[in-house]
């Protein structure tokens, strides 16, 4: 287990440190990411581990996971966790429809 956080953290928290370098609008130097499981432990390694490489992390804790996506488009956090890419599209897809619909 302690290989795959490794394995998981270090490649999460590169991303976050190119995502705060592209100049996107932050507070301050603040990324924040959605997430939803925020009681889990690993999110405080995580956030431990983001602070020693100069990275401030807030958390976002979603119950639904419809809502990350609009967040993420609306600016209001800047990544999200809980996605793999067949949601992703799915979700473009049904989006896409319930725009051309209105």
């Amino acid at each position: 287990m302690r290989k795959l956080r490794r394995y998981l953290v270090f490649p999460v928290l590169l991303a976050l440190a190119l995502t705060a370098a592209c100049g996107r609008e932050h507070h301050g130097d603040v990324v924040r990411i959605g997430v939803n499981d925020l009681a889990q432990p690993h999110w405080d390694v995580f956030k431990k581990k983001a602070a020693e490489a100069g990275i401030t992390v807030e958390f976002t804790n979603f119950t639904d996971y419809n809502q990350p996506n609009p967040a993420l488009s609306q600016g209001r956090i800047d990544l999200n966790k809980f996605q793999h890419l067949r949601y992703l599209a799915n979700y473009n897809a049904t989006d896409r429809e319930t725009k051309f619909r209105k």
